[in-house]
């Protein structure tokens, strides 16, 4: 990829839901937020996510998040697919742009990238991307 994003993200919303059954102690929720994104990537982002929670301390997750905002003063819109790992009050994920989400400005835009969160509520987002 051409050029490297990194921006500061903070959780302004976040609705957890369980869903139906517990296997084996493994609880299922379905969860929305919203984010705040500042820095290279300017703007919010809303996320559906999908999370297996092993106990307190350990959860899989996946999911999408809708942004809307500006890279390099091109504004529009993308979807972030995400794949994460919260563990001991951290987060680690990787994020890739699906293909074709983007609008506007961004129309064409490709990617992939990470973020890390060593606490609940804030973190940091790298993407490596290309404006097309």
């Amino acid at each position: 990829m051409g050029t490297q994003a990194k921006s500061d993200f903070e959780i302004l919303t976040w609705d957890q839901d369980a869903l139906p059954g517990a296997d084996g102690g493994v609880m299922a929720t379905r969860t929305t937020s919203r984010h705040r994104l500042s820095g290279d990537i300017e703007g919010e982002a809303v996320a559906e996510l999908l999370m297996a929670h092993a106990g307190e301390t350990y959860a899989g997750i996946m999911g999408m998040f809708r942004v809307t905002g500006s890279i390099a003063g091109r504004s529009g819109t993308f979807v972030l697919r995400n794949n994460a790992v919260f563990e001991s009050g951290a987060v680690r994920g990787e994020v890739s742009v699906v293909p074709g989400s983007a609008t506007g400005e961004l129309a064409g835009l490709s990617g992939d990238g990470e973020y890390r969160s060593e606490g609940t509520r804030a973190g940091v987002i790298t993407l490596d991307y290309d404006l097309g």
